[in-house]
């Protein structure tokens, strides 16, 4: 497995403004406090300027076309120069929607500029690069991209997004943009550390997401939704899409406090799968009532299924066998078995 960092001032930016809009879920509002904190209060421009940008990037989110395609508008300003990036824009967007974005960028580009001055308080990506060198990560990615790439020789960029937040807290990522790329959130960085661990963890998650859409791997899930007679959407959960939930059902298991990154990690990060199977077990027990789960409950649900499919993760991550359909279908009956 290759990796290339890269940093991006442009790919900050949006992800500056995306995450101050908190158009998803997965926007973290930690950040969010943290950079007024360091920036000063929104004035009502800015507010006005963000509800803008909502309804532009909710229109098209993370969907995909019928070849799974990402529809997703972040991925022009994470993959292009800023000139390519707003010309392939106006392909996918509508030309009033350019124009807005544009303005929405130049209306935070003097606080976002305070932010980007930051960035080299500390040596965050001198340590991830560093870390990315040592023996048991080297391993942990080669295993997932056996296990989850069916190839050799895969390369991924890693589009670096500063975080805000201290040592205390994880990186985080995502695998929506597009084969051969990643984004990934970093926060200041300590060597020999769980945070460690779990943060290359989390890299090998985004990483294993994107070789298993690579290989198709959403077609394969499709495939066992239809023959398990599955519904497509799961309403009372907010992921909703049930091929989501399995995909990341799927990875979960492996990294970052599955199989592998117990396997690799360099301290002990089993508390963080073990100390948290009562919430497990409390969320399947709300889950079966109907009630509604939200992200964070979620985070404990995928607790308790990646428990269940311990066993067979092992199996597979010993033999570094591929993702197939056989491993599918027992995460699809796993699922089933909850709805029931």
């Amino acid at each position: 497995m290759k990796t290339n960092i890269k940093v991006s001032k442009l790919a900050n930016q949006f992800f500056f403004i995306s995450n101050l809009s908190e158009w998803h879920f997965s926007c973290d509002v930690k950040y969010n406090e943290k950079w007024v904190e360091m920036t000063d209060l929104l004035d009502k421009q800015e507010e006005t300027a963000l509800k803008n940008f909502c309804k532009i990037i909710q229109k098209y989110g993370f969907q995909h076309d019928k070849n799974w395609k990402s529809k997703y508008i972040g991925q022009y300003f994470y993959l292009h120069s800023e000139k390519q990036a707003w010309e392939e824009l106006k392909k996918a967007v509508t030309e009033n929607e350019s124009n807005d974005l544009k303005e929405i960028f130049e209306i935070f580009n003097s606080r976002f500029e305070k932010i980007w001055k930051l960035k080299d308080q500390d040596n965050r990506i001198e340590t991830l690069d560093q870390s990315l060198k040592d023996k048991n990560y080297k391993s942990l990615l080669d295993d997932t991209e056996k296990i989850f790439g069916n190839s050799k020789n895969n390369k991924v960029d890693i589009i670096i997004l500063f975080s805000p937040l201290g040592c205390d807290e994880t990186g985080s990522g995502s695998a929506n943009i597009g084969s051969g790329h990643i984004t990934f959130k970093v926060p200041e960085l300590k060597v020999d550390t769980w945070q460690m661990d779990y943060t290359i963890g989390v890299l090998a998650h985004e990483i294993a997401h994107m070789l298993f859409r690579k290989n198709k791997g959403e077609n394969l899930i499709l495939d066992v939704i239809k023959k398990l007679k599955l519904p497509l959407e799961i309403e009372n959960v907010s992921m909703k899409s049930t091929v989501s939930i399995m995909n990341e059902t799927i990875t979960e298991s492996f990294v970052p406090f599955g199989y592998l990154g117990q396997k690799y990690s360099k301290t002990n990060i089993a508390p963080l799968l073990l100390d948290n199977l009562d919430k497990g077990q409390i969320a399947v027990n709300d889950f079966k009532k109907g009630k509604q789960i939200d992200h964070r409950c979620y985070r404990q649900l995928s607790k308790y299924l990646v428990w269940q499919l311990y066993p067979l993760a092992i199996q597979y991550g010993r033999n570094k066998k591929p993702i197939d359909k056989y491993f599918v279908e027992q995460v699809g009956l796993l699922i089933k078995g909850v709805l029931n």
